[in-house]
Formats: C-alpha cells, structure tokens, sequence
C-alpha cells in the first residue's frame, strides 16, 4: 500500500512541476555525445564526468605555518593572515589566527581550486612580511623570521609579494644632489661586506617592544602623536668620542631602499638637500632575504668614529637599488624635516627616533612615501634600524621619546594592539570565510529528484561566516550572514545549513527567519529539533524573504530586480570550541523544496540531514546510493547544487549552465582539473545569458 502511495505521490510531484515550475522533469531528446559543450541542455547530458567527481570548486588546505624570532625563539600570540595578495594592494584576508607558543598557527582555510599560491603575512614587524607561499600537496607550508630569515615552501622575490607591488612613487621630487659614498664593496644583492661580525641577537621580546611602538597599518600621527612633536628629536647627537654600528632589523616597503647617513655639526643642520657634501651608504639595499634582497634581522655595520659635537642624520633613497649600486630613485627622504619636500610642514617628518633602555641603543623608522601621497600609510616602519655606540652613553638621549611596552588590557596574553576585543578576555580576533569583504555563492536547482533546466538559479544564496576567536584560537561564536538573491522557480524554497558539530554544544541560535511551523519547528536553543547534529534554518520560505508573491525573482532581465535581502545570524556555543570540531564552510547547506521537510536538495556528495526522506532516492533522475557514498547527484552524474568559492553570476532564467560558462564541461570532464577557475573567467562567460543588476 505505502509503495502504491509513494507512486501517486511522484505522479503529483510531476504533475505540478510541469505546470507550475515550468522545469524539465522528464529525460531531454537524448544527447549528441560528441559534442557535449553545444550549449543545451541535451548537450549537457552528453558530458563523461570521473564516477566520484563532486563539482567543487574550492580545495581545502591545511596550514602549517611557523613565526620565530631572529633568534629562533618562538613568537607567540600575534596574529598571521592567509592573503590572495598583499593587503596594500587590496589583498582579500582569507584566514587568520593567532601563534602559539611555539610560534605556530593550523588549521584549515578553504581557497578557490585554482589557487597555487597566497600570501603569507604575520604583520609584525622583525619577520618577513607579505611572503608568497606556494599550495602544494594541499599545505601551506613554511618558517618566516629565524637566522635564515624564511624556509618552506617560500617563494622569494615573487613578483606577487609585496616588492612587486609597490606604491605609488608619490613624485619624484628631491632627488639627492650629494655625491654618493659607500662605505665598502657590497654584493650583487646590495648586501654590505662589510658586516661586522657577530651579528646582533634579536630577541622575542625586543620585538614585542618595537611592534607595540610602529604597529604596522597605524599611523603615528593617530596611535603616537608624540613621535611627532616638534621638539621630538629625530638625528643622533653624539656627546662623546665614540664608534656607532647600525643594526638592521626590518623593513615592510614596496620599494628596494637604499640607507645613507651624513653628518653635521650639532646645533648646524643643513637646510636643504644641496649643503649635504656626502651621503654615506650603509645599506645599499636595505631590502630582506626573499624579499628583494639578502639582509636578515641583526647584521650590522661600523659606521664610523665621531666626535662629540657631531650629528648623525639619515636619508632613504626610495627605490635606490638598481641591481648594481645605487641610483636616484624615485626620491630621497631625510631625518631633518626641512630636507624633505612636502608642502605642508605636518607631513615633511620621515623618521622617528626611540630609545630602548633595557636594549640600551636607538631605534629609527622611516616612511618611505610622500606623506603628501595617497599612497603614504604613515606608520614609519618602511625601514626599521637602530643605532648602538661604544661607550653606551656616547649618544644624547635629550628629547628622544622612550620606546613603548606591550599592554594587555584584558589578560588574554594578545596584546592590545593585535587584540579586536582589548577589554574582553573571552574575545581576541574575528576570522571570515571567504573574507571580510567578499562572499561566496550558493546555488541551487529546485526540481530534485528530477533534472530541471539546469540553469542552476533557483534558489542563490551569497553566505559569509564570521568565527569570533579567543586567544587560544577557540571558537566562541559564529555570524552567518545570508543574501538571498534570487529565486528562478515557483517553489516556496526553504534553505537550511547542517554543521559537523552537535547541536548540544550550541546556547542559542538567532536571527533566522522561520515562518511556519508546520515545515520547520525550533528548539529552545534556535536549532532545529529532530537532529542530532546543528541544523539551523535561515530561512524557510525565499518569498516571504524577499516579499515577493509569484516567483522567478530576479532571473529575468525584463522584470524589474527585487532587492535581495540580508540574514544575519549569530550562533554561541555552550563554552568554547576547538576549530577542527566547527569545521569549515561551506558546511553542509541544503535547501527545502516548497515546504515539503523531507524534500531537500544537497550538494553533490553531501548526506541528508536526519529529517530528508529517503524515499525521494533513485526517483526521477537522482541517483543517490548511500551505500556506494553517492548523493544527490543525477543519473548523468550532474550535481542539484554548486558552491561556488567565490561570488558567482548565475545564469538567467532557462539559459543552462553549459550555455552562459564555456569551460563548465571542460572542467567536469576533467573532474575539475581543467579549467578550475571556470566561473571567473571572464573570457569564458556569455554575459548576455548572465543576470546582471
């Protein structure tokens, strides 16, 4: 009897969808084989796909990144970001997380299949900063800081990296009108051999020191006015017969610099560039090794014996190094603010000046932009150094501004500056997937178990997940947030995502938008009952979302657009959560298909949550097997839903997937090996087929 009844109920599934949905249910005119990429929906059908190709367009990569010090010595809570490139040039941040204390992060962070490469940057000053880092073997793999300054699967002087993408020259105003000096022969990298040996130790906690004052992307005007002052001293008066060395430590600037000192007599500095007889160069190029150059953090050079009574200044030949020596660059900044050549005597300051009690010696900082350019982000750590002198006291410290020490506000061991939560112990850093600016797309076919038209628009949800982190890098909360922007069907859609965590560790879930609880019921903590498993329900009726009575919303260009809508959700766990038990997106998103529970539509090679019916399986044209780990993927081997790593244009109404991207068949075929970047290819689309608002 119930079989009998499951046959009429298919028959009136049918039925309405031929009358209604205005969907392809039964099979097409079979196929031409030969030409599977003709553009229909037949054609479509004629694709060979590997038997367990899934139809990702994202990899998941596991991170094994490591940050030490010059002295090999862990660094520990400071925050490293995954980039696609550097964040000077718009770089999207695709995961982030906080050292250990051993100085490491892990974990797992999705990118879109054809991603070869990211970026890699702790953001603090003393490491290598913006370092290119191939994906191999699903890893991203690699050391930056230590004695050799990076190790792993680095790629140096890649022209993605941070030395390939310079700023903005800002003009070329001030060229230097001295004659150039070198205080000995250098090699072909610009590296002094001249270096006195040893080299410095740099330890973990200096680092800490010099972070907490030029923090990277601060500008000092804003986070250290006082650096600023007038009265601020920026050159080294020497007040007693004595060597200096100048150590380097880092440097974070686009350009390959060149450092030179000159001196003067105290109280009688030069007022403009041309009373400079001599600049010295003691880094010809003050770039680090696999970013331009070779120096590493603590070599050093002897710059000379001084009388008291002498000055020492410094100037910056932005962008100096030409492979060989030095040239004029784009232009050269000064530690005496009259030297430099902005209009406006608030932006001609290029130096800072500190000193390290406990370190005993100077730290100098440079900004190496026109401060009067767009491009300038006025955190004078472009080049950081510092000056030591025997004897020790040798050096005024007269005016010179003490160097900083770390705050932890909160206890949480992040310091405040690297801290999004300063003043809550439970909190330190958000993470987004895919990114804090960006969205990834879902986007589904509504006919399941049978085929559809495959224009793969009726139901596109853009998602991003927001993990809010605590120091240890637990998970104390996520913010989903859903776009629903389109709705190509006259099904009353419901979309839902299952995590891989219970719903017993969840508190509460909020924000959905659940309308009937004759298709979905809530528990008292937001998950849906009935599941072992979280399963939350954004929302469970896409035209009420979108207050819309009739359907296909925003598939047809002739109809006017409906403003997609926002959902934006928060789920807290009972206590904080280890990242290998949230998971990572897209998780396991379905949708309800016109308000029939049981009904759901997954990804390709996804398993139905504990309330689908099962009875819908091998019906139509599904040809789920869960006994060979098969689902929700068609007779033909087609998926009933896409994720798409990044923001995806679907088709409009009735046009199939195969018609609007050129290369989908390509790459199914070659079981994504193919043309991985398919949808974002903008030489592969026919933008005529692609809705667009």
């Amino acid at each position: 009897m119930k079989q009998i009844l499951r046959t009429l109920c298919y028959a009136a599934i049918a039925s309405a969808l031929l009358i209604s949905c205005k969907k392809t249910t039964n099979t097409p005119s079979p196929a031409d084989p030969t030409n599977p990429n003709d553009g229909t929906l037949s054609g479509l059908l004629g694709m060979v796909t590997p038997t367990g190709f899934n139809y990702q367009t994202e990899q998941k990569v596991r991170i094994a990144v490591t940050i030490l010090a010059p002295d090999n010595t862990p660094i520990r809570n400071i925050p490293v970001v995954i980039l696609d490139k550097p964040e000077s040039v718009d770089g999207k941040i695709l995961f982030r997380a906080l050292t250990n204390s051993s100085g490491q992060i892990s974990g797992d962070v999705i990118l879109p299949s054809y991603y070869q490469q990211v970026v890699v940057d702790p953001a603090y000053l003393g490491v290598m900063r913006n370092a290119v880092v191939a994906v191999t073997g699903g890893t991203i793999s690699c050391t930056l800081g230590g004695s050799s300054g990076y190790s792993g699967n680095v790629i140096p002087d890649s022209p993605l990296g941070e030395r390939g993408l310079a700023p903005s020259k800002g003009g070329t105003a001030n060229r230097p009108l001295a004659v150039y000096a070198y205080l000995g022969t250098y090699d072909n990298q610009g590296k002094p051999n001249y270096l006195a040996m040893p080299n410095d130790v740099i330890q973990a906690s200096f680092l800490e020191n010099i972070n907490a004052s030029l923090p990277e992307r601060m500008p000092v005007m804003t986070y250290h006015p006082d650096y600023l002052t007038n009265t601020a001293t920026t050159n080294l008066n020497i007040d007693a017969l004595s060597d200096v060395w100048i150590t380097f430590l880092t440097e974070g600037a686009g350009y390959k610099n060149s450092l030179a000192f000159f001196t003067y007599p105290t109280g009688n500095p030069p007022t403009s560039p041309n009373q400079i007889d001599t600049l010295k160069f003691v880094f010809p190029n003050a770039s680090m090794a696999g970013s331009g150059g070779s120096l590493v953090a603590g070599n050093r050079v002897l710059i000379g014996r001084f009388a008291a009574g002498t000055s020492i200044g410094f100037a910056l030949v932005a962008n100096g190094w030409t492979g060989t020596a030095v040239g004029t660059g784009y232009h050269t900044v000064y530690s005496i603010d009259a030297l430099n050549p902005e209009p406006l005597a608030s932006q001609k300051r290029h130096t800072v000046l500190l000193y390290d009690q406990s370190q005993e010696l100077f730290l100098i900082g440079f900004e190496d932009i026109l401060r009067n350019s767009s491009g300038c982000d006025n955190d004078f750590n472009d080049l950081i150094f510092y000056a030591k002198s025997n004897p020790v006291t040798a050096i005024s410290k007269v005016n010179v501004n003490p160097i900083d020490r770390p705050i932890d506000s909160d206890g949480d061991g992040v310091n405040d500056v690297y801290d999004d939560f300063p003043n809550d112990a439970s909190r330190a850093y958000i993470n987004y997937y895919p990114s804090a600016t960006t969205y990834s797309t879902l986007s589904f076919e509504d006919n399941w178990p049978f085929l559809g038209d495959y224009d793969v628009n009726d139901l596109v949800v853009d998602y991003r997940y927001a993990t809010i982190h605590d120091a240890l890098n637990r998970v104390i909360e996520i913010k989903p947030e859903y776009i629903l922007r389109a709705s190509g069907a006259t099904f009353r859609n419901g979309f839902g995502v299952e995590f891989p965590f219970a719903a017993s560790l969840v508190q509460s879930v909020t924000g959905g938008r659940v309308t009937n609880n004759q298709v979905v019921t809530l528990g008292a903590n937001g998950c849906e009952t009935g599941h072992t498993k979280a399963v939350i329900i954004p929302f469970d009726d896409a035209f009420t979302v979108m207050n819309a009575p009739t359907g296909y919303i925003n598939t047809y260009m002739a109809n006017p657009l409906i403003t997609p809508d926002t959902i934006r959700m928060t789920i807290r766990f009972t206590t904080a959560q280890l990242t290998s038990v949230v998971g990572t997106a897209p998780y396991n998103p379905f949708i309800i298909i016109n308000r029939t529970r049981g009904r759901e539509g997954h990804l390709a090679g996804y398993t139905p949550t504990a309330k689908a019916d099962a009875s819908y399986f091998r019906t139509g044209q599904d040809n789920t097997n869960p006994a060979q780990n098969r689902y929700y993927k068609t007779t033909q081997n087609l998926p009933y839903g896409l994720a798409l790593a990044e923001k995806f244009e679907y088709p409009v109404e009735g046009k199939p997937i195969n018609a609007v991207y050129t290369n989908f068949v390509a790459w199914a075929q070659s079981g994504g090996t193919s043309f991985p970047n398919w949808y974002a290819d903008a030489a592969a689309r026919v933008l005529n087929l692609i809705y667009r608002r």
